[in-house]
């Protein structure tokens, strides 16, 4: 019996000791998120979420980290991880994101279905009267292209070229 309480005693505190050194690691992370270090901080979220330790909160920084850094793929993992573990607590600027990183990717059916959740939650946000109302902008961009041709111009040179502004 006291060999029971003891190994349960022992495992209680090195759990708990687990799960506070992953908490000291996010709050080092939202620290470098809080000054715009987004490249350590994926790296600090990185490492939390490899030991387990899984938040919203803590997918909606790395899914930003990403997002603001361009790396729109793992940012489209991370949303989408985030909308179907969390999507009931998730607020409509996730939805927003995830659908302009499904577009940014060319996932425009599944870009256009989230961004229509994400207009469904904000009646009064412009972006969400842009959604709504505006036409099929894809056919419009396609009817245009093509219109010009881009050529070298052969006058320039290697070096950096500067001219008067009147």
């Amino acid at each position: 019996m006291t060999k029971k309480v003891l190994l349960t005693s022992i495992l209680t505190v090195f759990l708990l000791a687990t799960t506070f050194a992953q908490e000291r690691r996010v709050v080092k992370g939202n620290k470098k998120y809080a000054e715009y270090s987004f490249s350590p901080a994926i790296d600090i979220y990185k490492k939390v979420i490899d030991k387990g330790y899984v938040t919203s909160e803590l997918l909606e920084k790395l899914g930003n980290s990403y997002y603001f850094n361009a790396n729109y793929e793992e940012a489209e993992k991370v949303y989408k991880q985030l909308i179907e573990t969390y999507g009931n607590e998730v607020g409509p600027e996730y939805f927003f994101r995830y659908g302009q990183t499904l577009k940014t990717l060319g996932d425009y059916k599944n870009s256009d279905s989230i961004l229509a959740r994400f207009a469904d939650m904000t009646a009064n946000d412009l972006r969400s009267k842009i959604i709504k109302t505006a036409k099929v902008y894809r056919e419009e961009i396609a009817r245009n292209s093509g219109r010009y041709d881009i050529e070298l111009f052969e006058y320039n040179s290697k070096y950096s070229d500067f001219a008067p502004a009147f």
